[in-house]
Formats: C-alpha cells, sequence, structure tokens
C-alpha cells in the first residue's frame, strides 16, 4: 500500500487564518487551520456551498492527515530573525 502526499505552500503577504473566534475578537493563527485547508480544496474542485456534492465530499476531506509546518519569513537585510510589519 502506497501513501499520497499533497504539499501545499501558502504564502501570500495578507493571508490570514482564523481561529478562536468569539463575538467580535478575531484571532489569526501562522498557520492554516484543517477546515481552511478544506475549503480551498472545495473552492478548487469547484463545489458549491451546501450542495449535495460537497456534503459527500466534505466527511471524505476531513478524515484525511494534515500536517502543518511554518517557515518564518526573513527580514529583507537577511538576518535570521522573522520578519515583522
Amino acid at each position: 500500500m502506497s501513501t499520497a502526499y499533497l504539499p501545499l505552500w501558502f504564502d501570500a503577504p495578507l493571508q490570514s487564518w482564523a481561529f478562536a473566534s468569539r463575538f467580535q475578537r478575531r484571532a489569526t493563527g501562522l498557520f492554516p487551520t484543517k477546515s481552511g485547508v478544506i475549503g480551498l480544496i472545495c473552492a478548487a474542485l469547484g463545489l458549491a456551498k451546501g450542495s449535495g456534492e460537497e456534503r459527500t465530499k466534505l466527511p471524505q476531506l476531513a478524515a484525511l492527515r494534515m500536517i502543518a509546518w511554518h517557515f518564518p519569513r526573513l527580514s529583507s537585510g537577511g538576518s535570521k530573525e522573522p520578519f515583522m510589519m
């Protein structure tokens, strides 16, 4: 039995990965949540929200394992400190 992997690299200056949202306070993480990645995959597959096709595909995608790594940005001066704006 073989295992297939799909590496995805998310790199955008304004990306935000929401988690632990409560009322008007919205926190953001350094890396994507599993539900965020599944949402992007569903959008890439062209699945309409609430469609029957989405309802059959979501449990299959949710059953997959996900591993996320965070690679800090380097500042423009080449230092090893994470890039901060």
